[in-house]
């Protein structure tokens, strides 16, 4: 009975510690308050800090990037200011990402998108490049139209062309359609050469919107 009454003492310490772990290294130099002449020897102080841990290093570094340009933003505030600032910045980028990811990834499980290739064109005198593409519906509804941006990079990975795409019919569950779009060929621009004349370009398709025939819509803001 003794031994069982030890044993639960410990799991209560053990609980009761992981409970109360303190969230900051416990040391000196987080109290320290920054002045105008004084942010070297914080910093040394730091580097000399065995207790801090490296997250609490790199949160403070990073904060000092990111609002060392405004004064009022770093004097007057302890290294443990600086930390939870950076540590709160880093989370809500965090959560933003999370919530663009997440958009994309529902984006890209409902449709499939494939460029097929370009077809130069001449019409009513004007030049044209019609970008050639098919898309697959992996969504249980039927698509109204898919809007996206088909980027073309060199193999030096610099960005050539950008075009805005979009579908022009509906796309039943299940089905594949193949579409065209024509774009104008400028002879004097020296990317709509390079684009038609190149065997090697990478294409990127990036979606930024998909709408149900149901009303329904699933979208991403771009990325520039």
């Amino acid at each position: 009975m003794f031994r069982k009454v030890l044993l639960l003492f410990a799991i209560f310490g053990i609980v009761l510690s992981a409970c109360t772990k303190q969230e900051y290294s416990n040391t000196n130099v987080m109290s320290e308050k920054i002045t105008l002449h004084n942010l070297p020897e914080i910093a040394a102080k730091v580097k000399a800090e065995s207790a801090l841990t490296k997250e609490e290093v790199e949160l403070f570094t990073n904060g000092l990037v990111r609002l060392g340009t405004f004064k009022d933003s770093v004097v007057g505030k302890t290294v443990l200011d600086i930390i939870k600032s950076q540590k709160e910045y880093v989370m809500q980028q965090s959560k933003a990402f999370c919530e663009t990811t997440a958009k994309r990834v529902d984006l890209a499980i409902n449709h499939k998108f494939l460029y097929v290739g370009f077809q130069p064109l001449e019409k009513d005198g004007q030049q044209l490049n019609v970008i050639i593409f098919e898309v697959t519906n992996l969504s249980d509804k039927e698509i109204r139209f898919v809007k996206g941006e088909l980027d073309f990079y060199t193999p030096e990975n610099t960005l050539l062309k950008a075009f805005n795409i979009a579908s022009d019919r509906p796309i039943k569950s299940g089905e594949t359609q193949r579409f065209a779009m024509p774009f104008i060929h400028d002879k004097t621009n020296q990317r709509d050469e390079v684009f038609r004349n190149s065997k090697n370009l990478r294409a990127i398709w990036s979606p930024m919107s998909i709408e149900f025939t149901d009303g329904s819509k699933k979208e991403v803001l771009a990325a520039r």
